[in-house]
């Protein structure tokens, strides 16, 4: 530390009410312990003056968890971190003048207009298995662009123990994980995204924690529940957003949950969350109140919370719910079934394709997708149902017709557009880039291009109501919205049909049909095939 560098008071804290004595020790001191003084609200501090510079720290205190022996000493990173080290075990600070400074990055985008979410084609990115960092995925922004992809739901960015995680075990929940970048990186590449008009959703857990989490490690059962509430469903220490803390007059779960939305949306410039596991979170004050809080402290602009709810559940949106949308897991499910040649019960598929017939009131209040990271990818599910190579990617493009015509906001799991088979953990791969050089997967790319392409400039298949007009032995759906429709005509396996053979249920609805990728309409439909029409009446 240099000695003729101008120094600033700077305190250092940790919230620990049931901790008597709790040490710091920072590079700038030798890592020497020094002992920290407690305040009337339970929080220990230590003042100190430091010259502008990058510091690393821990704490060294007592823990009161449960699980530790009494007086068990433990070193731990601040669960208030906004960068770790978790190998060495410390948080990371930078100080300008004695302010803590997340990063120096200049926003270039924050003026360019995002596309609203009735044109949303969202892409769910793992940042490891897609392009391994931050700054590779920026790389890999012109082929979301291709594909014609307008927002990319991020999986957990959090850091998380270990190399290789989907990121649902978050112990530093402020922090990015250091193996994808710096923080700066991460604001980068939403910054890229909005310069694409990508828009750039989040996924937070508000349910669990990691065990290796400071907050567990510290004092458990201040923060979480003692024992799961459902253990067949339990991933981690569980947040107690029913635990009032009456000496100190504070929700400890609740407060950490404003500290992640205040730091997250205020600095990263997100446009959304998804909130995971809602259904067992189970506390509908506390979903009201953070994603009121998310909105606020959004400020102006548009945002959108996204619940996950399994099975999915339309009081999450609809008739004053706290959620925008919801993942619609029936969809994906019934979807599956019918493309597998599995026995599937018609008015739930129907509802399937149209949420608004079970209380869904709006497209935007679902997410619809037909595979996601905690599913079975789709080619790989239609290969163990027993199908071939070539027939499950004739059935994968009707899945893509179905994704983008159904009601509701269409997701694609990343890989699924190059029809990514694998039976193992993904985590500690990266995304078969090969695959696109086949034929075969070429022409299932080139599908989700026109569709996606379909589904951000047609308000058909953006806000249109969809009716079934008949079942046999076609499928005959229309979207219609403000004058312009749609048409799906599918043949769901059996015989080839002959389009102009049938007595069309539509009237004298002039219709025009269009082209997919490579494929021209033709007057017999193969099993599995279909053909899409427009109309402007």
């Amino acid at each position: 530390m240099c000695s003729d560098a101008p120094r600033y008071p700077y305190t250092f804290s940790l919230l620990a009410p049931h901790q008597d004595e709790v040490m710091i020790q920072i590079d700038a001191f030798d890592w020497q312990k020094q002992a920290m003084e407690k305040n009337e609200a339970g929080v220990f501090y230590w003042n100190t003056e430091l010259p502008d510079g990058t510091y690393r720290y821990r704490f060294h205190l007592p823990s009161q968890s449960w699980f530790y022996d009494d007086n068990t000493w433990l070193d731990v990173i601040d669960p208030l971190a906004t960068e770790v080290d978790e190998q060495e075990g410390v948080a990371i600070l930078h100080l300008a003048q004695g302010m803590p400074v997340h990063s120096n990055y200049a926003w270039e985008a924050d003026t360019v207009e995002q596309r609203p979410p009735h044109t949303w084609v969202l892409y769910e990115m793992h940042v490891g298995i897609f392009a391994n960092t931050f700054q590779g995925c920026i790389e890999k922004l012109p082929y979301l662009q291709t594909l014609g992809i307008t927002g990319l739901q991020l999986l957990p960015v959090q850091a998380f123990p270990g190399e290789n995680s989907l990121g649902y075990n978050p112990a530093y929940f402020l922090a990015p994980d250091p193996t994808y970048g710096k923080p700066e990186d991460l604001m980068r590449l939403v910054d890229h995204c909005h310069q694409a008009q990508i828009v750039c959703l989040g996924d937070f857990i508000f349910n669990h924690a990691s065990p290796e989490s400071p907050l567990a490690q510290i004092d458990h059962d201040y923060w979480f529940h003692h024992e799961a509430k459902d253990p067949d469903n339990s991933w981690g220490p569980e947040f107690n957003y029913d635990f009032y803390d009456e000496h100190y007059a504070r929700y400890p779960a609740w407060e950490y949950a404003q500290h992640i939305i205040e730091h997250w949306l205020y600095n990263y410039h997100l446009d959304g969350l998804r909130y995971d596991a809602v259904k067992q979170i189970n506390h509908r004050p506390f979903l009201d109140w953070v994603t009121q809080q998310a909105h606020f402290t959004s400020g102006p602009k548009r945002f959108f919370n996204i619940a996950e709810c399994i099975p999915d559940e339309p009081s999450m949106v609809a008739e004053g719910g706290p959620m925008n949308s919801c993942w619609h897991d029936s969809f994906c499910h019934e979807v599956r079934r019918f493309l597998a040649g599995e026995a599937f019960n018609m008015d739930a598929f129907y509802s399937a394709l149209d949420g608004t017939q079970k209380g869904y009131e709006t497209p935007l209040q679902m997410v619809n997708y037909l595979s996601n990271h905690d599913q079975p990818r789709l080619h790989s599910y239609l290969l163990e149902q027993g199908l071939s190579e070539e027939e499950a990617l004739l059935r994968h493009q009707l899945g893509v017709a179905l994704l983008c015509f159904a009601v509701g906001i269409p997701m694609v799991r990343m890989g699924e557009e190059m029809a990514w088979h694998t039976e193992q953990d993904e985590t500690p791969l990266n995304l078969p880039w090969e695959r696109l050089e086949h034929e075969a997967v070429q022409r299932l790319f080139q599908s989700y291009q026109q569709w996606i392409s379909w589904r951000k400039e047609k308000p058909a298949l953006q806000m249109g109501t969809l009716t079934w007009l008949c079942t046999e032995p076609l499928w005959w759906l229309v979207r219609e919205y403000e004058g312009q429709s749609m048409l799906l005509v599918i043949n769901p396996g059996g015989e080839p049909q002959s389009l102009s053979e049938q007595n069309w249920p539509t009237g004298d609805t002039p219709w025009q049909p269009l082209t997919v990728g490579e494929i021209n309409p033709d007057d017999v439909l193969l099993p599995w095939q279909y053909v899409v029409f427009e109309s402007a009446h």
